[in-house]
C-alpha cells in the first residue's frame, strides 16, 4: 500500500482507494482546507467531498438565487434589460 501524502498547494485528486485507506484523514484536510476534493475513480471523476459547512452555504445562495429568479420578471422573461 502507498503512503498517501496531501499537497494543499497543488489540487490533487484523491482516489477511492486513498479515501478507503485514509477517510478520516482527507475528510479533516477538507475541512482544514475548506476547498472540495475530488474523489476520483480509475482517474475520472465520481465525486466530491466537502465540508457540510460550505455544502450549506452553497445551497443557501442557490435557493436565494432561484428566489431571485423566479420573483423578477423581467428575469422570468429571459431579458436583461429592463
Amino acid at each position: 500500500m502507498r503512503k498517501f501524502t496531501f499537497r494543499a498547494h497543488l489540487r490533487i485528486p484523491v482516489g477511492l482507494i486513498d479515501l478507503k485507506a485514509n477517510p478520516g484523514r482527507i475528510v479533516r484536510h477538507a475541512t482544514e482546507v475548506r476547498r472540495p476534493v475530488l474523489l476520483t475513480s480509475r482517474g475520472r471523476g465520481v465525486a466530491v467531498l466537502q465540508p457540510i459547512a460550505d455544502y450549506e452555504r452553497v445551497k443557501e445562495e442557490r435557493a436565494f438565487m432561484r428566489a431571485m429568479v423566479e420573483g423578477c420578471p423581467v428575469w422570468r422573461r429571459g431579458t436583461r434589460s429592463l
